[in-house]
């Protein structure tokens, strides 16, 4: 009951802004709004000069990923900190964390700056951690370019826990571009003007992209691997009911957790490895998640829930499967089970349209293509 009512705040709160912003907001063209913010700190690029890259980010994972393209660009220095397990227990107790952490944070780019080069200063963190005056301070210097990723702004754009700031509402409205990967939270950065990009890729013309062997199994199954919480669990215990046998890994199931080489392993053996897009408890705000990229990249025959960012990257029933309810998901998975041709088909599909467009080296050829406008801009408009 208690996952039930988390999912119906959550959709309410992320719905009525959506609603709002599609009310009051006029279309508006990112890269205007991107020129507006540049010409508007008197930003200036010079073509002659190299590239520093200021990194701000926690590293937990597959933020790894960001350094490793960053560092093919320029020379990066990576300002980070130990991952927060939770909230503080008041405002006062993460004033002085915010403040230790921000003071540390701007030693570390002073140290790091110099006036000839190009910046790039590149966030992937939240209002939880970085204070107005340390975006003032980082933007009043005229050869600063900044940009933000959020994978969780349609959930998380603006809130509070205990006083404390949650999502990227402040950040955003400092930041020269922002990317995202839930392209209908688009408007809400735009209601402040703020510039905001659906984080694409560009095809890579020259992938080497190995051959796919067919999986061999006896038994067919479903793999799921992600946490168990909320409407996932009552949903895969729906399928079990059913007579699907679904194989779990992750937080709360029995069979625990794969190490990553255990878990591509997995995905490249299993018959169809299941995905989940909904954002927290919600059941229909639907958003991007690591996993679209993982299970096709790994050779993974992918069924997912439907979200209008993944429509962006894949060919929805040639290279990807995905269903909007639980009869949907109940007949892709026969379908699967009655016509292993056809699932190898998709399989292969989605495996060769990974490896040329989504990967990280595909989405950083977008972002250079998106800089090398703003920078050749700003640059014309100093002749």
């Amino acid at each position: 009951m208690l996952s039930f009512l988390k999912g119906i705040y959550q959709t309410f709160f992320v719905r009525a802004p959506l609603w709002y912003c599609r009310l009051v907001v006029a279309k508006k063209n990112q890269l205007t709004l991107v020129q507006k913010r540049l010409s508007g700190k008197k930003y200036r690029y010079n073509p002659n000069s190299g590239t520093k890259i200021f990194l701000v980010y926690s590293v937990i994972n597959w933020e790894k990923n960001f350094t490793e393209q960053w560092n093919k660009r320029g020379e990066c220095k990576l300002f980070t900190w130990p991952d927060l397990k939770s909230y503080f227990p008041d405002r006062k107790s993460w004033r002085v964390y915010h403040n230790r952490l921000n003071n540390d944070l701007v030693s570390s780019f002073d140290e790091f700056y110099d006036p000839v080069s190009n910046f790039i200063i590149f966030f992937y963190t939240a209002d939880l951690f970085i204070s107005d005056k340390t975006l003032s301070y980082i933007n009043s210097h005229r050869n600063t370019l900044l940009i933000s990723f959020c994978w969780d702004d349609l959930l998380y754009f603006k809130d509070k826990v205990k006083g404390q700031p949650l999502g990227i509402s402040r950040l955003s409205q400092y930041t020269d571009i922002n990317l995202t990967m839930s392209p209908e939270t688009i408007v809400r950065y735009n209601r402040r003007d703020s510039p905001c990009f659906f984080w694409e890729s560009m095809p890579l013309i020259n992938a080497v992209i190995p051959e796919l062997p067919v999986p061999k199994y006896d038994e067919f199954y479903v793999l799921f691997i992600g946490s168990k919480y909320g409407w996932r669990r009552h949903f895969i215990e729906r399928l079990q009911k059913k007579g699907v046998p679904v194989r779990c890994y992750g937080s709360g199931w029995a069979n625990g957790h794969l190490t990553d080489e255990a878990m591509k392993e997995a995905i490249q053996k299993a018959p169809v490895t299941l995905g989940f897009a909904n954002a927290g408890y919600t059941k229909t705000v639907t958003t991007i998640k690591g996993r679209d990229f993982e299970v096709p990249l790994f050779g993974g025959l992918y069924l997912t829930q439907y979200s209008p960012g993944i429509a962006k990257y894949y060919s929805i029933g040639q290279e990807v499967l995905t269903y909007s309810n639980f009869t949907d998901c109940l007949q892709m998975i026969n379908a699967v089970k009655n016509n292993r041709d056809w699932a190898f088909a998709v399989r292969k599909k989605g495996f060769e349209r990974a490896h040329r467009f989504a990967t990280w080296d595909s989405r950083f050829l977008f972002l250079d293509n998106l800089l090398n406008t703003a920078r050749a801009n700003s640059h014309q408009d100093d002749e």
